[in-house]
């Protein structure tokens, strides 16, 4: 019972969100109506529900579904693809490299920016079986793309001056059309042009439309504060985010931006992003959960990562001075220590599975730390039968630029139940 007690104590130890997961984001779907010029938003609903980071939407030309990007199982990105009629959600690739981007091409295909070892990020087209099928452009090392025509595709490069340009898909040929670009270019309705976020001399950003056919930028307004991201609706109206609010502005009509719809609900007051489906009757929202919520995100993570027997997953939240107290009282200082004990737990009971239950998140008034309590339990199975171990926690979490972080954890066996549990 000792050893059984010690290990569950050790592995009663919490981590987070892995590297390969990225911020803490979901994607939402809200109704739309297009009138007389007019756009209105309706209530939206979480399509994706996953903690962790679910992004880059991008609806199917019929509007029926929604490719978007997430990192489900700690180690790398994926296209998946949410059905909206049913709302059910299917894996589309899982290949060892990182996948963004992703946009239809046709019915029975997709495109998206494939992260190629030695060669940079690169745009493939895939079957929806997920098996990248042939090269779309030439350029390597490509950020956010847009597709002009079927033969246009407009896109920058992950370089320091954020280069834009211009591949002609028949013939390959490359011209560069300016840098200091942020973010997707979208395509402007009717045109052979794209709107796109450009930074001017001073580091003052704009929205500005670049037409391929002159090779000339029209300023249009100046973006929103720390935005780096925009949309457009059928009728050439641009779209951008801050906090709660989604912003709008038509060419030729606004001198300014204007209001288009803001949101009380909690987990909506980090909009990032804003995509229109090309049916006109849907709206794609990206946003960071509440503090409280990405603390839960995380908690599921860390479940998900232990069920796995992760050691990378499950410990790349953990501050490298991390102080942890096991549930029989002796402490663990530092995450290397606490790691290479845990792999050592794990190889030698393949059988050891554990949850963390948090009861209640709360967060301080400046954001910057966070307390979880709950219940914990663990469970290993023998030829004796089933036996849990269980008792309650408390995680001191810190938040930083990456997203919360562990800072301190104390946890307390209570009990035990099964078959190896003595007196």
């Amino acid at each position: 019972m000792r050893r059984l007690a010690v290990t569950f104590a050790a592995l009663a130890l919490s981590a987070g969100p892995a590297a390969a997961q990225g911020p803490d984001t979901e994607v939402w779907l809200a109704p739309l109506k297009l009138s007389g010029g007019t756009i209105t938003i309706g209530t939206p609903a979480n399509a994706t529900r996953s903690p962790g980071y679910d992004n880059h939407p991008w609806f199917d030309t019929d509007g029926r579904s929604l490719f978007f990007v997430s990192g489900r199982d700690g180690k790398q990105f994926d296209i998946y693809r949410f059905d909206i009629a049913s709302r059910t959600t299917t894996r589309l690739t899982s290949l060892a490299e990182n996948e963004y981007s992703p946009k239809p091409a046709g019915p029975t295909a997709f495109t998206a920016l494939r992260e190629e070892p030695n060669l940079g990020t690169r745009l493939w087209r895939y079957s929806l079986d997920g098996t990248p099928r042939t090269l779309v452009a030439n350029a390597d090392h490509l950020g956010y793309y847009a597709f002009v025509d079927d033969r246009t595709i407009a896109f920058y490069v992950n370089e320091p001056s954020r280069g834009f340009l211009i591949e002609d898909l028949r013939t390959h040929a490359i011209t560069r059309a300016g840098q200091g670009i942020r973010g997707q270019p979208v395509p402007v309705p009717g045109r052979r042009a794209v709107t796109v976020l450009r930074d001017d001399s001073s580091s003052v950003t704009w929205v500005e439309r670049y037409d391929l056919d002159t090779r000339q930028f029209t300023r249009l307004v100046k973006a929103r504060p720390n935005t780096q991201w925009h949309s457009g609706a059928p009728d050439g109206t641009v779209l951008q985010t801050t906090t709660n609010t989604i912003w709008a502005f038509t060419p030729g009509t606004d001198t300014d931006w204007r209001v288009l719809r803001t949101f009380d609900d909690p987990e909506l007051q980090g909009l990032a992003r804003v995509v229109l489906s090309p049916t006109g009757d849907q709206v794609a929202l990206v946003s960071a959960p509440s503090d409280a919520q990405a603390i839960r995100n995380a908690r599921a993570l860390s479940n998900r990562a232990g069920a796995a027997h992760d050691t990378a997953a499950f410990g790349a939240a953990l501050r490298p001075d991390v102080q942890l107290t096991r549930g029989d009282s002796r402490l663990v200082n530092g995450r290397a220590a606490y790691l290479a004990a845990l792999a050592a737990d794990w190889a030698a009971d393949s059988t050891l599975v554990f949850e963390r239950s948090p009861q209640q998140v709360d967060v301080a008034t400046d954001r910057a730390r966070g307390a979880e309590r709950g219940t914990w339990t663990g469970t290993r199975r023998s030829s004796a039968g089933v036996t849990t171990l269980r008792g309650t926690y408390l995680a001191h979490w810190r938040r930083e630029p990456v997203g919360w972080t562990i800072q301190a954890e104390v946890f307390v066996l209570l009990g035990c139940d099964g078959a190896e549990c003595k007196p």
